[in-house]
């Protein structure tokens, strides 16, 4: 089984950003950092010596995250050959607002004729740790299309799990919710796999569509394609990703502990959650 054996030594918010290395076009774009694991990591890297590097990161706050690796962590440094920081999720050009149409927006024609905006409003790291050990990574990510007879948003929520030992490999799971404008769900993609391995027993995926208020959905484990469950989900069914998403959107916004009842992709049911600020 292949490991991702790494960890990050600090992960420390500060209060600026200063400048971004530029290419020959005067584009300014981040640089990437292959991990020894396969992932890659999107900054600028400002502080490079024997002992490792300290790449700094725009967080979706608007803060900035410096994140410290040592040498057997990396595997590769592309400077300059990341995304441009106009499209970066979370790191505006200078000069441009973040969140305004110039940060990260791409349009496009749709198959009606009308133009389409597709834009990523944010991209969340986190660390996941569990008895002071660091055991994964989440990453969140959040796109909204507007325009088309496809406008709405993508909510993917993805979890990386480092191998523990010889007897738990390394696994993913990802969570990934279509909506329309209103949050209410269109598609759903819940999937499950171990990494590295060829053993189609150790991988699931759920698959599900909204239609005039069920949802249908299909998992296919260990290589076996059951019949498909039908779910009866009412006129504005919701994935927890969009529900966070409306809690984050509220102006002004409340305090307190809402209830909303969610459709839990990876058992295929109903659920009523509870979260708040």
């Amino acid at each position: 089984m292949r490991s991702l054996g790494f960890s990050f030594l600090a992960f420390v918010l500060l209060a600026c950003l200063g400048e971004f290395p530029v290419h020959a076009d005067e584009t300014p774009r981040l640089d990437v950092v292959v991990l020894a694991g396969g992932s890659e990591v999107q900054g600028v890297v400002e502080q490079d010596d024997e002992s490792g590097i300290v790449v700094r990161r725009r967080s979706s706050s608007g803060g900035v995250t410096r994140v410290t690796l040592t040498r057997k962590q990396i595997r590769e440094i592309r400077y300059g050959a990341g995304e441009p920081i106009a499209t970066s999720p979370g790191v505006p050009a200078p000069g441009t607002a973040q969140g305004s149409p110039d940060g990260g927006t791409s349009a496009a024609p749709s198959p009606d004729g009308s133009t389409k905006q597709k834009h990523q409003l944010r991209s969340e790291w986190f660390l996941l740790r569990s008895g002071g050990r660091l055991v994964g990574t989440r990453h969140l990510s959040v796109t909204v299309t507007r325009g088309g007879s496809q406008a709405g948003w993508r909510f993917v929520d993805e979890r990386r799990f480092l191998a523990q030992g010889k007897h738990v490999p390394a696994s993913r799971i990802t969570h990934t919710e279509v909506t329309d404008l209103e949050l209410r769900l269109r598609r759903t993609i819940f999937e499950e796999r171990v990494e590295g391995s060829t053993r189609r027993d150790f991988n699931v995926m759920t698959t599900g569509v909204v239609r005039d208020g069920v949802w249908t959905g299909r998992t296919v484990e260990g290589g076996r394609n059951p019949e498909p469950v039908e779910l009866a989900v009412g006129d504005a069914p919701m994935g927890p990703l969009a529900f966070r998403e409306t809690l984050l959107q509220q102006r002004p916004r409340a305090v307190g502990i809402y209830e909303q009842r969610v459709l839990d992709l990876a058992k295929s049911r109903l659920r009523d959650i509870r979260a708040g600020f």
